[in-house]
């Protein structure tokens, strides 16, 4: 197993490392506390160097549970009985109905969403697994710390390639953050794929709904999946809820 991590925080990925340790697991790192690379060029570099079949990308702020490992390697051979060329594989993500999918503890949820694993328009950056020959590259245009998780899903869809939410939950210390950072991002997004033939209108990530282009028909999807993203988070949290009282 093929660990990529790109930390900024050295105590953080210690502490990481040290869960990891194991000599079935190798952890390739870059130290990036000066912020010189952006997430997707970090991970370029690093592909480059690793020549295993599946190469799996990790937040340096997560723990991990003793028993991940094998149930990670299980998952993938789950996906790979019905589909042995898939394109990304995650932990949680977003259905093209909205609905949310994965299973993973941060400061948002504990719970597990849809069976899985389950096909998935996007997929969060926590954790993502690439197939080397699936020849997809995170985009160093794009550049910093945002999107680049929706943007290689984006990716398997123009080469027709699936994206699946797998039942491997992991603990992620933070809920992330939508800072200036982040919406400078958005609007790089909606710029590259404004121009790209064949793209889709939205997007929904696990952080919102997103416009990929000007036209009139995409306000009208934007205002749609916002209003449908409401209702589908109060569903999913009510049905929780009464999964846990019934326990």
């Amino acid at each position: 197993m093929n660990i990529v991590v790109c930390y900024n925080d050295k105590k953080k990925f210690q502490e990481f490392s040290k869960l990891l340790i194991d000599e079935d697991c190798s952890i390739h790192s870059i130290e990036n506390i000066e912020n010189i690379h952006s997430i997707p060029s970090a991970y370029n570099l690093l592909f480059k160097k690793i020549k295993s079949e599946y190469i799996i990308y990790l937040h340096q702020d997560v723990i991990i549970p003793s028993n991940w490992k094998i149930k990670i390697c299980d998952q993938i051979k789950e996906i790979e009985k019905i589909d042995k060329k898939w394109g990304v594989i995650g932990i949680m993500g977003v259905k093209n109905n909205g609905f949310f999918a994965g299973h993973i503890i941060d400061p948002h949820t504990r719970s597990r969403f849809c069976s899985l694993p389950c096909e998935v328009e996007t997929l969060d950056e926590v954790c993502l697994v690439l197939r080397r020959d699936a020849n997809l590259k995170f985009d160093e245009y794009l550049g910093g710390f945002h999107f680049y998780g929706a943007d290689i899903c984006l990716q398997a869809r123009q080469k027709r390639l699936k994206c699946y939410a797998i039942d491997a939950p992991i603990q992620h210390l933070s809920g992330g953050k939508a800072d200036q950072s982040f919406w400078e991002m958005a609007k790089k997004m909606k710029s590259k794929w404004s121009q790209i033939d064949g793209s889709i209108n939205t997007i929904e990530t696990t952080c919102g709904v997103f416009k990929l282009n000007d036209k009139i028909w995409t306000n009208i999807e934007y205002l749609y999946k916002n209003v449908r993203r409401k209702f589908i988070r109060r569903l999913q949290k009510r049905h929780i809820n009464q999964s846990h009282e019934n326990k």
